[in-house]
């Protein structure tokens, strides 16, 4: 992968397009008549016959803007190898697409195009914090005293170590939607099997990245995943929110924002201090899409920060969704955004299809 991301642009095109919606569900292994094994191999990305990003920049944009933004990217992949962020390569095995190194496994399926993810996304597994963001301070943190081995946060428990069971016996979120979910953090005594740290123990269920026939790159459920059960932390760099604006007035001209609010302190009249960006550094829920009867739902999650302005994204299942079902939330919350408060020069069509439907995507 290009080091240098300004050098990507000038030398290599991507595909704009972004979103995509519900298809049937296709094999991941490619279709070919070569049935000899071979070995894994990184997935090398080729020169596309697309418009140039950096000329559409320019287009959209001020060179000076233009610069500042792609700059603001460079640097922000130079903090990243410097502190030898963990990445997971791409990798091709008899036909099947997959991420090195990454369990459960995330897939990758092209049945309609050439097109290759883009070449400057790097899939991680953590936050990457930019130059100007500090981790939280650890000391701040209050723990349960539950025991190593005693059953911490037991929903049967009269008597649990939180004011709120975030969770029930299968790891299903319990809490209204936008609700804050306080787990268990490292300044309690319990392990890492406690049944408060299930955003902490990351994803359970294999998903697939597919591109669609029209409308860009999707994920989708290839196993069922319960209604409630978290499916995916919002994983990129955590910016400022000056930086944040910033990218993203350059990234809406694009149809290229991948920006999340950490806004929960917004709620007790705060300002929002961070937003995490999955432009260049994210993981599958980079890709996830738009609709307006979704399946997923996101809560705030606290379980390193003390700090209100900082904390984690979770999406959870809204319902049961089936193998083959495409993974989708609403971007605009609890928003209502209807067809006659958007002109057609504002944003771009929604085609989620879904009654209801708002028409556009802001």
């Amino acid at each position: 992968m290009a080091s240098n991301i300004v050098e990507f642009f000038q030398q290599t095109t991507i595909q704009l397009k972004r979103s995509s919606y519900p298809e049937e569900i296709v094999p991941r292994k490619k279709q070919s008549s070569d049935k000899k094994p071979q070995m894994n191999k990184e997935i090398k990305h080729e020169e596309k016959e697309q418009t140039d990003i950096q000329k559409l920049l320019r287009r959209v944009t001020s060179q000076r803007t233009s610069e500042r933004f792609l700059q603001s990217l460079q640097a922000s992949i130079d903090l990243a190898e410097s502190r030898s962020i963990q990445e997971h390569k791409l990798v091709e095995k008899n036909g099947i697409t997959r991420f090195r190194h990454l369990y459960p496994r995330v897939y990758v399926v092209n049945n309609v195009d050439n097109e290759k993810l883009p070449e400057y996304f790097r899939y991680v597994s953590n936050l990457v914090l930019s130059v100007d963001v500090k981790k939280p301070d650890t000391d701040f943190l209050e723990g349960c005293h539950c025991k190593q081995r005693s059953p911490c946060c037991d929903t049967k428990n009269p008597n649990p170590c939180h004011e709120v069971n975030a969770y029930n016996e299968n790891g299903c979120v319990t809490l209204p939607p936008r609700t804050a979910i306080y787990e268990c953090n490292l300044m309690c005594r319990c392990n890492h099997h406690c049944k408060n740290r299930v955003v902490q123990r990351g994803r359970t269920f294999e998903l697939e990245i597919f591109k669609t026939k029209s409308k860009g790159w999707g994920v989708r459920a290839l196993t069922v995943i319960p209604a409630n059960a978290f499916v995916e932390e919002y994983i990129g760099e955590v910016i400022k929110e000056k930086e944040g604006k910033f990218r993203s007035k350059v990234c809406d001209q694009l149809s290229l924002s991948y920006l999340f609010n950490m806004d929960i302190a917004t709620s007790e009249g705060q300002e929002n201090t961070y937003v995490i960006d999955a432009f260049c550094f994210g993981n599958v829920s980079r890709f996830f899409n738009h609709s307006c009867q979704p399946n997923l739902q996101v809560f705030p999650v606290f379980h390193d920060s003390a700090d209100l302005a900082f904390h984690r994204l979770a999406f959870f299942a809204l319902r049961d969704i089936h193998p083959g079902e495409e993974l989708t939330l609403n971007y605009y919350g609890e928003r209502h955004v209807t067809a006659d408060k958007k002109k057609e020069d504002q944003g771009k069509s929604c085609l989620c299809g879904e009654p209801g439907c708002c028409k556009w995507i802001l």
